[in-house]
C-alpha cells in the first residue's frame, strides 16, 4: 500500500453546510436578482467573478460595492454552519499529515472563509474559481498534484460529492465519500491516518 502523503478536503458539504437558498432569497429580496443564480458556472470555474457578475447586470452600481459585499458577508455568515468536530479532526490530521483544500467554490465566499481565518487550517487553499477548473474534471486535482508533486495515489480526497470522489478515483486517488464526522473517522482508521 502507497504511503498518503497528502489529504485533500473539501469545504461546503464537509467542513460546513450552507443554506444556499437563505442567501439566494435574501439578496433577490434586497437587489431583486442574484449573480450566483444567472453565472453560478462561470463564477465557480472562475471565468468570471462574483463581483463581475454583480456589475455585469447593472443592477449594482460601483459606489454601492462595499455595502453589497458586507450585506452578502452577513447573509453567508449567517447561512454557514460549521462542522466543529471536522474542525477539531483537520487540525488534528494537520499535526501528522499535509492538509489541503480543494474546493468548488465562488470568489466572495473563499475571500469571506479567509477572512474569517477558517481557511488558516490548511497549508494551502485550491479553490475553483482561482484554478478556473471544478471538480470532478480530473484537471482540478491534477493541478494540485502537479504543483505539490504528488502522486494520486499519494493523496487522499474527502468530499461529499459522488461524482468528484469518482473522478478522483479514476486517476488513481484514495477518497472518502463524506457523510458525517463519525463515518470520516472509521474511514480514516482503516487507512490508519488516525
Amino acid at each position: 500500500m502507497t504511503t498518503i502523503k497528502a489529504i485533500f478536503f473539501d469545504a461546503g458539504g464537509v467542513l460546513f453546510k450552507l443554506d444556499s437558498s437563505f442567501i439566494t432569497d435574501k439578496f433577490i429580496e434586497k437587489f431583486h436578482f442574484s449573480p450566483l443564480l444567472q453565472h453560478f458556472d462561470e463564477i465557480t470555474s472562475g471565468e468570471s467573478s462574483f463581483k463581475e457578475a454583480l456589475f455585469q447586470e447593472g443592477k449594482i452600481k460601483e459606489e454601492d460595492k462595499l455595502e453589497v459585499y458586507n450585506f452578502y458577508k452577513r447573509l453567508y455568515l449567517k447561512a454557514q454552519k460549521i462542522d466543529k468536530d471536522v474542525i477539531k479532526l483537520v487540525k488534528k490530521l494537520s499535526k501528522m499529515h499535509s492538509v489541503y483544500c480543494l474546493t468548488n467554490t465562488v470568489d466572495l465566499p473563499l475571500q469571506i472563509n479567509r477572512e474569517t481565518r477558517l481557511f488558516s487550517i490548511f497549508k494551502k487553499v485550491y479553490g475553483s474559481c482561482e484554478i478556473k477548473v471544478k471538480k470532478p474534471n480530473k484537471k482540478a486535482f491534477l493541478i494540485p498534484l502537479k504543483e505539490l508533486n504528488l502522486e494520486p495515489q499519494e493523496v487522499l480526497l474527502i468530499d461529499d460529492g459522488l461524482e468528484n470522489i469518482t473522478s478522483a478515483k479514476e486517476l488513481g486517488m484514495n477518497a472518502i465519500l463524506f457523510n458525517n464526522h463519525t463515518q470520516l473517522l472509521i474511514g480514516l482508521k482503516k487507512l490508519e491516518l488516525i
